[in-house]
């Protein structure tokens, strides 16, 4: 008897840490943080966009209906830039959206970087930023967006129910 309590203790903890570490595997927080610069110099709004790379792997994989490694994949940077245009929209008060300039990634186990620029000749006042990243795929996705244009800062949370804004000089 003792035998068995000793083998079912065992069975019951490496459960728990099975199950935990597949808790850890599914991130139970859905963000993403941008970083967007004003670059006065080249008129243009430099991103950083962090995000989890499964979730990224995944939403890619749905939207090809192929197997997705961002490090792997031939054309993957392509593929990113697409989904980019779609769910990323940096849109000047005045004209159209302009098309995102692919800079590159930084992939690691954690976080997937991703590196692009929009023109941007009058900063961010006035343009409209949407970040709508995984919405279709994870239903408590937050996306936070963090805008430096000299020394005008502002952060602004896109969700399902508010997915962007313009930025106001009195906001």
């Amino acid at each position: 008897m003792p035998r068995f309590r000793t083998i079912s203790c065992l069975v019951g903890m490496s459960c728990v840490f099975i199950c935990a570490g597949f808790a850890e595997a599914a991130h139970p927080f859905h963000v993403s943080i941008a970083q967007v610069k004003h670059n006065a110099e080249s008129r243009s709004l430099e991103v950083a966009l962090r995000v989890h790379p499964n979730d990224l792997e995944t939403t890619l994989r749905r939207r090809t209906g192929k197997p997705i490694d961002l490090d792997k994949t031939e054309n993957v940077d392509k593929l990113i830039v697409e989904y980019l245009a779609e769910v990323f929209v940096i849109k000047p008060a005045e004209g159209k959206i302009p098309k995102l300039k692919w800079v590159g990634k930084q992939v690691d186990v954690k976080h997937a970087w991703l590196f692009f620029e929009s023109p941007a000749p009058d900063g961010v006042v006035g343009v409209k930023f949407s970040n709508r990243i995984f919405f279709e795929t994870l239903s408590d996705q937050v996306n936070t967006i963090t805008l430096t244009d000299g020394d005008f800062k502002k952060s602004i949370n896109c969700t399902k129910n508010r997915p962007g804004a313009v930025i106001r000089e009195a906001d």
